[in-house]
């Protein structure tokens, strides 16, 4: 059954403690960004070469002020990398403040996360990660500059997928192309299109359209 943004707010205040909330009631979300094509910048808006990491994690929240009526989001800089350069010791760093934030009064977890390697980062934190709240990698197959970039919709669907209490439990999912998908199943499929990631057999978990979410 479909459930709308609004009717999964109200029931998230039903069943989450009040820790989990900001003052203003909506729900605290951290949003980690490591680096990669989310975080690119190309030298014209139609340019096909681009710079993987050049974007802070407060470009990427100023691109989404929508994320205001669903979440109240904090961003933090974990590294600034294009993600074939993830290394072992930003794994490490990220699983740490991922259990610090978990056992806060935070939510959920968001990380913006390049594509070649998230497959890889997605199936390592579900493993090591030790929280039952929802966490959640998205990224983008084209730059923050790009004329139809997809990294500010994405951002705000995995938001919305961390803040849905249904969400809670589910372990580590990625979220792009309005689909959601499981860490231990999905993998990038083709270098270029925006629907690169699949989940083969096993199929996707869910689908989100403008934070609108319907889990299979």
């Amino acid at each position: 059954m479909q459930i709308t943004k609004t009717a999964a707010l109200a029931l998230f205040g039903l069943t989450l403690a009040t820790s989990n909330t900001h003052a203003d009631g909506l729900p605290k979300i951290a949003v980690l960004a490591t680096g990669g094509t989310i975080a690119g910048s190309a030298p014209g808006p139609t340019d096909p070469g681009y710079m993987s990491g050049q974007v802070s994690v407060d470009f990427l929240l100023a691109a989404v002020p929508e994320l205001k009526d669903i979440a109240t989001a904090t961003g933090e800089q974990i590294s600034n990398v294009g993600s074939q350069n993830m290394s072992d010791e930003i794994w490490l760093t990220l699983a740490a403040r991922i259990d610090e934030l978990a056992a806060s009064d935070y939510a959920g977890i968001v990380i913006t996360h390049g594509t070649d390697t998230m497959e890889e980062t997605a199936y390592f934190l579900s493993l090591v990660a030790h929280t039952d709240k929802p966490i959640v990698l998205t990224g983008a197959m084209r730059p923050s500059t790009a004329i139809s970039a997809d990294g500010p919709v994405n951002i705000y669907n995995a938001v919305a997928v961390a803040v849905d209490p249904r969400s809670k439990g589910l372990g580590v999912m990625v979220v792009l192309n309005d689909e959601i998908h499981d860490a231990h199943s999905v993998f990038k499929s083709h270098e270029t299109e925006v629907s690169t990631f699949n989940s083969g057999d096993h199929g996707l978990i869910g689908t989100v359209e403008y934070g609108d979410i319907t889990y299979f």
